[in-house]
């Protein structure tokens, strides 16, 4: 019952991540709904960890992708940076000038 809960609460985590996604278009705002998305798929991967017969492999699992998200934070934060000197704005409309 209540690992049922938590999965549940895990994919709505995910689900308002991806909404926030698609409908936002400031830059640091899509960049922080990936990160929720992140920390949903984190948080189920660990709630599985409990139903797993081998619950240190998804351990395993859950350390890698707060590495890989921590990679994308550095990495994304310097991108946003970078946008925001070109073009002087961080609105994602703003990616479709640098085209010309």
């Amino acid at each position: 019952m209540i690992l049922t809960f938590l999965i549940v609460v895990s994919i709505l985590v995910i689900i308002l991540g991806l909404y926030g996604l698609m409908t936002k278009r400031n830059l640091i705002k899509m960049f922080i709904a990936i990160e929720i998305v992140f920390f949903g798929a984190m948080i189920l991967i660990a709630i599985l960890a409990l139903i797993a017969a081998n619950p240190i492999l998804t351990q395993f699992f859950v350390l890698i992708i707060a590495l890989v998200a921590a990679l994308e934070e550095a990495v994304g934060v310097g991108i946003i940076l970078v946008i925001k000197r070109v073009t002087g704005t961080i609105d994602a409309d703003a990616l479709a000038q640098l085209k010309e």
